[in-house]
């Protein structure tokens, strides 16, 4: 897709319990009102918060967070948000 871009691989165990999170710019750099971007440590912080739960409950506790931060339910770039957990 784009040229003269270094691709690698790697190979990762993945144990139960384990989560892996995957998300585009568009959810870290939402900002709130005075422009505050929402941020990775945000996202990480409430990550570890809601990994209790299920791989859905922990998309939404995230999605609403990022949303109540922002004061918005749109954000101004796309979302992608895929949450991985290992059983």
């Amino acid at each position: 897709m784009i040229e003269h871009v270094l691709h690698t691989q790697d190979e990762v165990k993945i144990s139960p319990g384990d989560v892996v999170i995957l998300y585009t710019d568009g959810l870290t750099e939402s900002t709130d009102g005075q422009g505050e971007m929402f941020g990775e440590e945000r996202l990480e912080r409430v990550a570890r918060q809601g990994m209790g739960g299920s791989a859905e409950e922990l998309l939404r506790t995230i999605l609403r967070e990022a949303e109540s931060f922002c004061g918005r339910t749109t954000y101004d770039d796309d979302v992608t948000l895929v949450i991985l957990k290992a059983l």
